[in-house]
């Protein structure tokens, strides 16, 4: 989303620091592989999270930018309760909710475990 919204925030944004212009490229190279991308209610919430450091009008704009895309994007929603029966929980209620997915999609993350 971020490549769509305002790409200098790779290198400037501290949450996306970590990364280089070039990461972002590739990223987006890698999704176009794929027919359709999906997210969670989880995921949107963390990316949300992430993006309250956005500070002033960038904050604003982000705001919108995200309104609209998460308008696009299919969810993949399972309740949270489910999610704490899985065996995955030990990794935490979204990466759970990723690794259930697993079984069905392929899961594209930079977390570990």
């Amino acid at each position: 989303m971020v490549r769509q919204f305002r790409p200098e925030l790779v290198t400037t944004f501290k949450r996306l620091n970590s990364f280089q212009t070039e990461d972002i490229e590739l990223l987006a190279e890698t999704l176009r592989l794929f027919s359709a991308v999906r997210t969670t209610p989880h995921v949107l919430t963390e990316v949300s999270n992430l993006a309250n450091s956005l500070h002033g009008r960038v904050k604003e704009d982000w705001s919108e930018h995200f309104s609209r895309q998460i308008q696009v994007i299919p969810e993949e929603w399972t309740s949270a309760a489910t999610i704490a029966k899985g065996v995955f929980m030990w990794l935490g209620l979204t990466d759970a909710a990723l690794a259930a997915l697993a079984t069905t999609h392929v899961i594209l993350t930079l977390d570990s475990p």
